[in-house]
């Protein structure tokens, strides 16, 4: 197994991500956040981007590790696009319940049957529900918060 770096959390959420398959929807993923992602035909969009971390403070001495939410940002389309104007809430709902399965069966976030040695768990949170995308109100965005947590042994130097 592989360390459970940032960058390596990142290449398996978009590796899972790529699994997902609901049917009437191509959606587009992403492993890092793309220039063009109000362009209409890249939506919907899955991407995932890290956030904070938090350290584990009852860890040994030799032990490092924590939870580090991750978002992934699930970017539908226009409120408006389409007749009926209702496409971007259609095909939200449709997508809402297949990203938290997705996850919910992949609790260390294994893929094929391999893991990331580190983490210890994988859990998503409440999502946001549908909302305007900041600053691009036009859109409409779903946000998953998917906290990782890690553990992993570190060399001490000692003067």
């Amino acid at each position: 197994m592989a360390d459970a770096t940032t960058p390596l959390i990142g290449d398996r959420i978009y590796a899972i991500n790529n699994l997902l398959d609901v049917p009437g929807f191509t959606v587009k993923t992403r492993r890092y956040w793309p220039n063009n992602f109000t362009n209409g035909g890249m939506h919907p969009l899955l991407v995932a981007v890290p956030g904070g971390f938090t350290l584990a403070g009852d860890l040994p001495l030799e032990e490092h590790g924590g939870d580090r939410t991750w978002s992934l940002y699930l970017v539908v389309e226009a409120w408006m696009k389409g007749i009926p104007s209702e496409s971007a809430q259609k095909a939200a709902e449709a997508l809402i319940d297949p990203i938290h399965a997705l996850y919910k069966a992949r609790p260390l976030l294994r893929l094929n049957d391999n893991g990331l040695d580190g983490v210890i768990g994988a859990e998503m949170g409440e999502d946001t529900g549908i909302i305007p995308f900041p600053g691009v109100p036009e859109l409409c965005l779903v946000r998953f918060p998917l906290v990782i947590t890690t553990r992993a042994t570190i060399d001490i130097v000692y003067p």
